[in-house]
């Protein structure tokens, strides 16, 4: 253990750091000086063990080393530990998580040791902003706890709160609401992510940061619970009248956190009698989105950056409310229902809190005008999106997914057939045999008795990167080159690698694995992410099935959208290999027009390239379009111009197709327009001018 010590008051340290490494200046600026200087006493800077040789230390090694340290630091007088390193903290805590209990001090496995989480400072080069607010919320909180104030941040977040159970009582509170004559936040908790199997579990309609109401809705609980499940999805219809009414009437701003769930859950519940009901949708979307803000857009606005950024709500608001978290979440009916609307209630005053938090952030970064004319409207269009689903032809689902099965088990077992493999596999049970003796003292295995228990099984798993990193690399084995690396600089063995990989062998037993293995990857994914959820598309009244998906806006640092459950955009399209071309084909056929309908597909011209002309206003940019150019064909041609021996330069500089006749030459311009010898003519008139003249 090494350690030295901050501060000049000569008093005993009750306070420990640990860090990585001490770097007494670093620990001092970031930690000490704002914060920890305030308490008057010394505080005790220790380092720790990190295993040099891999990227993660081992639980066991922390254990260990922690066995030497703590014994130390409580005889030196140490009461609480600010930890730095996210899996000393998991172990010292036995939490799951570290970020989320920030601003928290919690029991250490040693009696009346306590410890809290908080960023190390290095993070501030990568991340500067988001880092130094929770090195704030961390040591303010200690310096609190340190100082006598034992409270949990959020305690005292609720001031006034009412949790309305029965129908008369709720649609008096929604009375009340209407007559308050302000803005609003609403959250729903749902029993799915599926606007159809959602219901409307609670849902919390709160005033300010402070005050609100929350009650259930389709949550019914159950009066003698059996097991962990506390309550039932029952539909209760007065309550979805009486709040179609109440959304109806108001006026003022509704106020959402991802308001493309909560608000495509309610349009759905409130409006819509089925999963074609267009009439319902397009009211629910008049009246859901004639007023409303969204905090968590607004919070994409206001903090994104190339670091990335945090959007949920928890995160957004901890230093507020703290780690209300409930480990059960995605299944309301796992939580007692009191449990469920004060949980429900906090969202509601942590969306205030977010949205009073980063709307000036927003409006000082000069962002409010592509809140409001691309973000706002974008939001409706997601919506219906994600009301109106893809149709797709549930019987030829059924068929590819038992082809592509079937196809998976006869490339697996083609490889498992591979003399290579089984040499492969004949190392991996002898190394297993040598590995269980060496661990039994008395009775000793042999290859017989492999497969007798499950710890004593073991076969060729394609799907496993540790079994395909060794046979394809290791010298022993294949001996290929390294191409790729993963992001945890492991060798890659995805199938655009595997792919290469067939450029780099000449052995045509290493050439037929690599190819089974590309088909059987190309299908797993397939089969793994995009078939399973295909088979749930929710079937419609009119027969057919339609496929939802969920879209997000402000997703990604570059502001496109994401989609999940399933995504809808990353279904295959066709690829290099012939195996992605074919699977691609295969599922794109899904998609399928009910009877009597007809399936359109539209795409934009060059949609970035105009956008980014128009936005920036950059004169050669705006020339590109201008003059009918494309700046995709321009951009080839300077980037890989060797490629192109035919493409020629116009005698006015722009760049163009140049053909010959006899001795004249003629430059293409654009589909449009054709350059001949200094004339530009339209259409079809140099043909007919052609025509006329010396070519005729």
């Amino acid at each position: 253990m090494k350690y030295e010590l901050i501060g000049n008051s000569n008093s005993t340290p009750d306070i420990s750091v640990l860090c990585p490494r001490i770097q007494v200046g670093e620990v001092t600026k970031h930690y000490y000086t704002p914060y920890l200087e305030s308490l008057g006493k010394d505080v005790m800077v220790c380092d720790i063990y990190l295993d040099p040789t891999k990227k993660k230390t081992s639980a066991a090694d922390i254990k260990d080393y922690l066995d030497d340290l703590l014994p130390n630091l409580i005889a030196a007088g140490i009461k609480l530990i600010v930890v730095t390193q996210p899996d000393y903290f998991k172990v010292l805590t036995k939490q799951a998580k570290t970020d989320s209990t920030i601003g928290d001090v919690l029991p250490t496995i040693v009696k009346d040791l306590y410890a809290a989480y908080c960023p190390n400072y290095s993070r501030i080069f990568y991340d500067p902003d988001k880092t130094k607010d929770k090195i704030k919320t961390a040591l303010s909180s200690v310096v609190r706890w340190l100082n006598g104030d034992k409270s949990s941040i959020g305690q005292s977040i609720m001031k006034f709160t009412a949790y309305p159970k029965t129908d008369d009582e709720i649609i008096d509170w929604l009375e009340k609401l209407l007559d308050m004559d302000c803005d609003l936040t609403c959250d729903i908790e749902g029993f799915s992510l599926k606007h159809y199997d959602a219901g409307i579990g609670t849902i919390c309609f709160c005033w300010d940061e402070h005050n609100g109401i929350s009650f259930p809705v389709d949550y019914s609980p159950i009066a003698n619970p059996v097991g962990n499940t506390f309550g039932v999805q029952i539909t209760n219809r007065r309550l979805h009248r009486a709040l179609r009414k109440f959304f109806e009437v108001f006026r003022h701003k509704m106020i959402y956190h991802n308001i493309s769930y909560d608000a495509y859950v309610l349009i759905y519940q409130l409006f819509m009698t089925d999963i074609l009901d267009q009439e319902g949708l397009l009211t629910g979307l008049e009246v859901m989105l004639k007023n409303w803000d969204c905090s968590q857009l607004i919070t994409y606005l206001a903090t994104n950056s190339c670091s990335g950024n945090e959007l949920g709500l928890k995160t957004q608001a901890q230093a507020f409310a703290g780690n209300y978290a409930q480990d059960d979440i995605h299944d309301i009916t796992k939580i007692k229902m009191d449990d469920l609307l004060e949980y429900n209630l906090i969202d509601g005053l942590a969306t205030w809190h977010v949205y009073n938090k980063n709307l000036p952030i927003m409006i000082a970064d000069q962002q409010m005008d592509v809140y409001q004319t691309i973000f706002r409207p974008a939001v409706v269009d997601i919506i219906q999106m994600q009301l109106t689903g893809m149709p797709i032809n549930m019987g030829k689902v059924e068929k590819l997914n038992v082809l592509l099965q079937k196809e998976s088990d006869l490339n697996e077992h083609r490889m498992n057939s591979l003399s290579l493999i089984q040499s492969f596999m004949d190392t991996l049970r002898d190394e297993l045999v040598d590995k269980k003796n060496a661990k039994l003292k008395k009775k000793q295995i042999t290859l017989a008795d492999l497969g007798k228990t499950k710890d004593t099984t073991i076969a060729f798993n394609p799907n496993s990167s540790n079994q395909l990193q060794r046979l394809l690399y290791d010298e022993d084995f294949l001996g290929l080159p390294v191409l790729d690396y993963t992001d945890a600089k492991q060798p890659a063995t995805g199938a655009e690698t595997l792919e290469k990989l067939v450029n780099h062998t000449k052995d045509p037993d290493v050439v037929t694995f690599l190819e089974l293995l590309i088909d059987f990857k190309a299908t797993a994914i397939i089969l793994s992410t995009f078939l399973p959820a295909f088979l749930k598309a929710k079937k419609g009244s009119d027969g057919w099935h339609y496929l939802f998906g969920n879209f997000r806006l402000g997703g990604t640092a570059s502001g496109r959208l994401s989609s999940n459950n399933p995504n809808l955009q990353n279904i295959p399209a066709s690829g290099s290999s012939p195996a992605k071309q074919r699977l691609a084909k295969l599922i794109k056929e899904c998609f399928e027009a009910p009877p009597g309908w007809l399936f359109v597909g539209l795409d934009f011209d060059s949609l970035e390239d105009k956008i980014s002309a128009v936005t920036t206003k950059d004169p050669e940019k705006i020339k590109v379009y201008s003059d009918g150019y494309d700046g995709h064909c321009l951009r080839a041609l300077a980037y890989f111009g060797e490629h192109m021996p035919n493409i020629e330069t116009c005698p006015n500089g722009a760049t163009a197709y140049e053909a010959t006749i006899g001795d004249k030459s003629i430059y293409f311009h654009s589909e449009e327009e054709v350059e001949y010898l200094g004339t530009t003519y339209q259409g079809s008139e140099l043909f007919k001018h052609l025509e006329q003249k010396e070519f005729a």
